[in-house]
C-alpha cells in the first residue's frame, strides 16, 4: 500500500524537476574538526531513520504519484560522495547545481552528502518535493545530536533496511485545510474556465516591470545549441557574510525600527537597486519572490504537533512589490516590506492558490514560464532564519558555518539565500545570471556597503 499521494504543491514540483527545470538545492555546513567515517556512517543511520522522507521516493502509475518507501537496503556509498574540491567554489556550485539530480520511480534516495576533501565541511543537497529549506536544518539538527550523544562501534555501512512495515505518512496539511465560501466560488470558476479553454497559462509581464535587457529569457536560461531545455546554471555566485557579533547589532537595529531581518535585508537591495539602477533598466516595479514557512501556521490552523512537520515541503510564496520610483529610505522601505510580510505571513491566499493546481495541467503551467517573455518576478530571498543546529561550541562537534544555496530559477532574474548559525553569523549566497552580473555587480557592492554601515565589517568573496 502506498503510504499517500502527492499534495498539489509537491505535484507542482516535482513535475518541475521531471521537466528538468530544477536540479537540487542545498545547504552546506562547515564542522569544527574532522569527522571519520565511523562517526560519519552512525550520524547518518541515525537521521535516516528517524525521517520516512530520507527513506522514500515518488512512484507513479496511471492514475496518480505517490511518496513510497524504497525496498532496498542503503548503504553509505549511496548517499556520501567524497570530493576533491577543498572549497565551495563557484565552479563547484555551478557544477553541483548542473550534475546532482535525483530520480523518480527508482528505489534510491532523494538527497546527497557530498564530502569537501577537508572532511570538515558537508553538503546536503535535496531534491524539492520531499524537503523545504527548514527540512536540512532538521537533518543537521538530529544529525549532529547523534554525533554528540554516543560513540559509534565499528560500522558496516549499513545505513537502513527496508522494513515490511510501510510507514504511514499523514495526508499534507495543505489537504487539510478548509476551504472558504469564498474560494469555493473561485474554483467553481476556475472550472468553468479550464473547461471553456480560456486558463492563463501564460504569464504576461507589465510593462511597468523592472527587467534588463540584457538577461534575454528563455534563450539565458538553457543551454545553447542543447537539443533538450537544459538549465545553464552557470550563475556568476557572490557570497556575503556578517561576522556574529555584526549580525548582533544589526538585529539590534531593525529591533529599535519595528521589522524583521528579512525585510532590512530585503530593503537594502531595493535601496541598492534605486541608487545602482543600471543604464539598460527598464521599468520600475520589482517583484519579490518570499518564500515562507508555514509549519507554525499549520500548526495553529490544524491543531498539529509541529514535530509532525519537521521534515517536508510546507512553504507558500509571499510576493511583495515595491516600485522604484518612490524616494524613501532604507529603514522606511523596511518598514512598508514589513507590513507586505506581516500581511502575508497568516493568510490563507497563497496556500488556496496552490490548491488550484488540483485543477490545472501542472506541466503546461510550468513549461509556460518558460515561453514567458521574462521571469515573473524581479528577484527571491530565501532566509532560513538564525540557526544553532541544536549544538553548542561546549559540544564535541559543533557547527562553525553554513551556506544555503539554490539553482537557477525559472522565476526570478536572480536570488538571495540566507541561512545565520551561532558561530559562523549570517551567510548570504547571491547567485545572479552572468550575462547581466556585470550590471548587477555595482548593486551587490552598495549592500556590502549599507550593511557594513549598520553592522560590523562585512566580508565578501
Amino acid at each position: 500500500m502506498p503510504s499517500r499521494q502527492l499534495s498539489n504543491i509537491e505535484r507542482y514540483f516535482y513535475n518541475r524537476r521531471k521537466l528538468g527545470l530544477h536540479s537540487c538545492f542545498y545547504l552546506a555546513v562547515k564542522f569544527n574538526r574532522q569527522i571519520d567515517d565511523n562517526h560519519l556512517s552512525y550520524a547518518l543511520k541515525e537521521t535516516i531513520n528517524e525521517f520516512p522522507q530520507l527513506h522514500s521516493n515518488v512512484f507513479n502509475d496511471e492514475t496518480f504519484e505517490r511518496i513510497e518507501p524504497i525496498t532496498v537496503t542503503i548503504h553509505f556509498k549511496d548517499v556520501v560522495s567524497f570530493l576533491e574540491e577543498e572549497e565551495l567554489s563557484e565552479d563547484l556550485i555551478n557544477k553541483i547545481f548542473k550534475t546532482v539530480k535525483f530520480n523518480y520511480n527508482e528505489h534510491e534516495v532523494l538527497w546527497r552528502l557530498l564530502v569537501l576533501k577537508n572532511r570538515c565541511t558537508f553538503i546536503l543537497c535535496v531534491d524539492h518535493v520531499l524537503f523545504d529549506g527548514m527540512s536540512t536544518v532538521k537533518f543537521w539538527e538530529k544529525f549532529i545530536g547523534a554525533l554528540n550523544n554516543d560513540e559509534p562501534k565499528d560500522d558496516d555501512k549499513i545505513l537502513h533496511f527496508h522494513s515490511s512495515i510501510v510507514p504511514n505518512l499523514p495526508p499534507h496539511p495543505y489537504d487539510l485545510i478548509p476551504i472558504s465560501f469564498k474560494w469555493i466560488l473561485i474554483r467553481w470558476l476556475i472550472r468553468i474556465i479550464l473547461a471553456l479553454g480560456m486558463f492563463p497559462y501564460r504569464q504576461e509581464i507589465s510593462g511597468k516591470q523592472f527587467r534588463l535587457p540584457g538577461y534575454s529569457f528563455p534563450s539565458g536560461l538553457f543551454e545553447r545549441n542543447c537539443n533538450t531545455q537544459t538549465i545553464r546554471n552557470d550563475n556568476r555566485q557572490v557570497k556575503l557574510h556578517i561576522c556574529n557579533n555584526g549580525l548582533t547589532f544589526l538585529l539590534s537595529q531593525c529591533k529599535r525600527h519595528n521589522v524583521s531581518l528579512t525585510s532590512m535585508f530585503v530593503a537594502t537591495i531595493i535601496y541598492s537597486l534605486r541608487s545602482n539602477r543600471p543604464a539598460s533598466a527598464r521599468g520600475t516595479l520589482l517583484k519579490i519572490d518570499l518564500p515562507m514557512n508555514t509549519r507554525v501556521q499549520m500548526e495553529r490552523e490544524l491543531n498539529l504537533n509541529l514535530a509532525q512537520l519537521d521534515m517536508g515541503n510546507y512553504i507558500k510564496n509571499g510576493e511583495l512589490t515595491y516600485d522604484l520610483s518612490q524616494t524613501e529610505g532604507i529603514w522606511n522601505i523596511a518598514k512598508d516590506i514589513n507590513e507586505q510580510i506581516d500581511a502575508k505571513k497568516n493568510d490563507f491566499e497563497s496556500i488556496n492558490m496552490i490548491k488550484l493546481l488540483d485543477f490545472a495541467d501542472n506541466e503546461k503551467l510550468i513549461r509556460e514560464k518558460t515561453k514567458a517573455k521574462y521571469p515573473g518576478s524581479t528577484f527571491e530571498v530565501t532566509n532560513l532564519g538564525s540557526q544553532s543546529f541544536q549544538s553548542s561550541i561546549d559540544d564535541k562537534f559543533y557547527i562553525v558555518n553554513a551556506l544555503f544555496n539554490e539553482p537557477q530559477s525559472i522565476s526570478d532574474i536572480f536570488t538571495f539565500s540566507l541561512v545565520s548559525s551561532s558561530v559562523g553569523g549570517l551567510n548570504c549566497c547571491i547567485s545572479c545570471p552572468k550575462d547581466i552580473f556585470d550590471e548587477l555587480n555595482p548593486t551587490f557592492n552598495y549592500m556590502k556597503e549599507i550593511l557594513k554601515e549598520y553592522s560590523s565589517p562585512v566580508t565578501t568573496e
